[in-house]
């Protein structure tokens, strides 16, 4: 399973808002897009991915495969603290989202994830290697 470098995600996530950002009423606090942290592993049945997407919880995680590529993306509103006024903020709300390309032998029905504490796991199974049986007729 290999990162991708051509989709759109990874250009808009290049540019993340700019430290000094001012503090914005909370309906219109700036979305942070941000690249989630990622660990993958290889077992013999499989892969597991972990990304770290902190404040999201199963309603906010997507996670979704089309063709050969698998897409995490989560929206999440950090709230601010009751009876607090934001005098500066670069936190509030962010937008996590990566692409991996799939390896060749990964089996996208058998994908299993859950969302713990904001880390997101993610158990890829392995395809089992089809055996075709080709019929042999006698040439005429």
């Amino acid at each position: 399973m290999s990162q991708t470098t051509d989709t759109p995600m990874n250009a808009a996530t290049a540019n993340p808002a700019p430290a000094t950002a001012p503090a914005a009423p909370d309906k219109a606090r700036p979305v942070a897009h941000v690249r989630p942290r990622v660990d993958m592993f290889e077992t013999d049945s499989g892969y597991v991915l972990r990304a770290e997407l902190p404040g999201a919880d199963e309603s906010s995680v997507e996670v979704r495969v089309e063709r050969d590529i698998l897409t995490i993306s989560a929206e999440v509103d950090l709230p601010q603290p009751d009876g607090f006024k934001a005098v500066y903020g670069t936190a509030g709300r962010r937008h996590y989202e990566r692409a991996f390309k799939l390896a060749d032998n990964v089996n996208p029905q058998g994908i299993d994830a859950t969302v713990k504490n904001g880390l997101l796991s993610l158990t890829l199974p392995k395809a089992q290697p089809a055996v075709v049986k080709v019929a042999v007729k006698r040439a005429e």
